[in-house]
């Protein structure tokens, strides 16, 4: 009998997730870096995605932060002895593989392109302590990831256990141990995992043809998610140190809160003080998934953000704001309250960030001042 490759899966693309949507002037391009086969392109009237050049290894849709791409999630080989343990191949081993399917058990087309969130799903659905990849030659693959599953995974499970949250090992294999432990293991058997995942989880997808389908979500980057994980509190009440960080430079921001307004996350929240004239900026860092879209948005370049590489650091969460208004322009604006010592704060409110950085517009006069207000005279 003829074995031949599932045909390739091409990504869902959910536009109203990208952030070429959301943002008219976004810098992501988190998919056209992760294509090998330049599938995606920016050009100068926006994204673009070409269906022929896609060979389904779905490394675009692990590396876009706004999980505006999905593909259907892969089912790994769970032996029935009992083992916590999962088995998944590339589909580049060399491995006999099955007839193709859509849903071929215990293969993927590229292991880099699962992610953490799709490991700990599994663990939570089935206690998973161990998952078994058996890979290609990585080094001559032509897909090449920037980042690989082991990197990726590395920092959620050192954060992980350290909050004292259980996680799975990751355990590279190559294919004589592959062949020996899925020959007497093959696919799961649908009736068995059907009760099982009525125990744990509720009804799942009946088999087709014999063929085990997947009951995860589609495969995304699962972003959100991971970071809700991360900020669930384990046994000891800890909850791990978040993946990704906003480092706000109070200095530089002139407070004009767009990234309150857009973050779709959350991450920047606003509360007034009983009197109402004090505003309270907190940053929910346990929030971030990192999408960057308060860059974007930033005009001021107040905003960095930190990823799971960066040597961690607890940046400032919380920024007390004093409502003034500009004796230039007349318009109300927040002024940092730390930005001024008290023993030099004379009472009264200067020029607000736009009349001191560039031209003020002075409405009872006819000729309007070309320098910056800072630099005039008195």
């Amino acid at each position: 009998m003829t074995r031949t490759a599932p045909a390739p899966s091409r990504p869902t693309i959910l536009a109203e997730r990208c952030a070429h949507q959301q943002v008219a002037t976004a810098r992501c391009d988190a998919c056209v870096q992760a294509c090998p086969r330049q599938a995606w392109q920016m050009r100068l009237d926006g994204l673009a995605f070409d269906p022929s050049a896609c060979d389904g290894c779905g490394l675009c849709v692990t590396a876009c932060p706004h999980e505006a791409l999905e593909l259907p999630a892969p089912t790994p080989i769970l032996p029935p002895d009992g083992a916590r343990e999962l088995w998944i191949a590339c589909e580049r081993t060399g491995l006999p593989m099955a007839d193709a399917s859509p849903a071929l058990a215990g293969f993927t087309a590229c292991l880099h392109a699962l992610t953490p969130d799709w490991i700990l799903q599994w663990h939570r659905r089935h206690r998973i302590t161990q998952v078994h990849l058996a890979t290609g030659n990585c080094a001559a693959c032509t897909r090449r990831p920037t980042a690989t599953l082991q990197s990726r995974w590395q920092p959620v499970a050192e954060r992980l256990a350290a909050a004292g949250h259980p996680a799975p090992r990751l355990s590279p294999v190559d294919a004589r141990q592959w062949l020996a432990r899925t020959s007497r293991t093959q696919a799961p058997d649908p009736r068995r995992r059907r009760f099982l995942g009525q125990l744990l989880q509720g009804p799942r997808p009946e088999a087709r043809g014999g063929t085990p389908v997947s009951s995860l979500a589609p495969l995304t980057s699962g972003r959100r998610q991971l970071v809700h994980t991360l900020a669930t509190p384990g046994p000891a009440g800890k909850t791990a140190e978040p993946l990704w960080q906003v480092q706000l430079d109070p200095g530089t921001c002139t407070w004009c809160r767009a990234c309150v307004n857009l973050c779709p996350e959350q991450v920047f929240m606003q509360a007034f003080r009983a009197d109402g004239t004090v505003q309270t900026l907190r940053l929910n860092q346990a929030r971030c998934t990192g999408c960057a879209l308060c860059l974007d948005a930033c005009d001021a370049q107040a905003l960095t953000v930190t990823g799971p590489e960066a040597a961690h650091r607890r940046a400032q969460a919380t920024f007390d704001l004093t409502r003034e208004t500009c004796p230039v322009c007349d318009v109300a604006y927040l002024r940092y309250q730390a930005a001024v010592p008290p023993h030099v704060d004379t009472g009264q409110a200067g020029p607000c960030p736009t009349c001191r950085s560039g031209r003020a517009v002075r409405p009872n006069r006819l000729v309007q001042p070309a320098e910056p207000v800072g630099s005039q005279q008195p």
